[in-house]
């Protein structure tokens, strides 16, 4: 079964990030204006993590999900199996983060309760002790795309403290549709500056 997790479907000659090149402890950031491209770097991403025998949270829109699970059966990927065993979490970006809102803003213990507990199971079903752990989420685009700045870029600091006491690899994604216009550049900058890459 091949495990060839190349992109299969490369915009206009520009191969998508090679995630899984970033440090374990690293905190990306993807803005990207075809979903294609997005997913075919995502896949890489979670299918070699899940190939390395690690694990992956990812927390995403339906459509984004299905695509990805979609890709990573066209790599070989035993999608169905991963999940079994716990390595491979998939949750609903929209339904996840109605469960940590409080008052228009992420609360901090309820965050660290259902994310922090969920890359907690995901490390132990790796049964290895230095298994890593790769998670994906665009409950901050959600925000974005609703106007709540403020909540998504508090909810990307959660993230950041979270990874101060949990060894993870996050990548989060932005739609570059959500920055055009005035102040479009500021925006973006205010995004990276919660982001190591």
């Amino acid at each position: 079964m091949s495990l060839d997790l190349s992109p299969s479907r490369p915009q206009a000659g520009v191969a998508p990030p090679s995630w899984a090149d970033f440090d374990t402890a690293a905190h990306g950031v993807q803005f990207y204006g075809d979903h294609t491209y997005l997913l075919d770097g995502l896949s890489r991403y979670v299918g070699g993590t899940l190939g390395s025998g690690d694990g992956a949270i990812v927390i995403a829109t339906p459509a984004h999900r299905a695509g990805l699970v979609a890709r990573l059966h066209e790599a070989g990927v035993n999608v169905d199996l991963a999940e079994k065993q716990g390595r491979l979490v998939l949750l609903d970006a929209a339904e996840t983060l109605s469960r940590f809102m409080i008052g228009g803003l992420p609360a901090e213990d309820l965050f660290s309760d259902i994310v922090g507990g969920t890359i907690d199971a995901v490390r132990r079903a790796t049964q290895h002790p230095l298994a890593r752990v790769a998670a994906f989420g665009e409950m901050v685009a959600l925000l974005w795309e609703d106007g709540k700045r403020e909540a998504a870029i508090r909810l990307e600091q959660l993230w950041n403290q979270l990874a101060e006491t949990n060894d993870f690899t996050l990548r989060c994604a932005y739609p570059m549709a959500l920055f055009q216009g005035d102040g479009g550049a500021k925006q973006i900058a205010d995004v990276f500056a919660e982001h190591t890459h």
